[in-house]
């Protein structure tokens, strides 16, 4: 069940990101400790936890997950595309080529 928020957190949404929230962006989804970005940012935790919470904030951070997650579905890819490419080559020529 999603979180009620108050009419007060509501109107302080923030509405499109700015250059400081994709900072935040990069910064919370490389694992970054908000108490440590909001200390290193210069900003109180509260509105820190504003920015965080806010719907366009999080639908931009699943989309940087999501575009991570892709990422790395391609570099696998890749990789296995290789190695079979090499286990195939060994057992064509019948020698272990790496």
């Amino acid at each position: 069940m999603p979180k009620t928020i108050s009419k007060t957190v509501q109107r302080r949404q923030i509405k499109r990101l700015k250059p400081h929230h994709l900072e935040i962006l990069t910064r919370y989804s490389q694992g970054q400790h908000q108490n440590m970005i909001a200390k290193e940012m210069g900003i109180g935790e509260p509105w820190l936890s504003v920015i965080i919470n806010s719907p366009v904030f999080q639908e931009a951070l699943e989309k940087r997950f999501q575009e991570r997650e892709q990422e790395l579905i391609e570099r696998i890819a890749e990789e296995n595309s290789r190695r079979l490419a090499s286990l195939e080559a060994g057992m064509r020529y019948g020698s272990r080529c790496q």
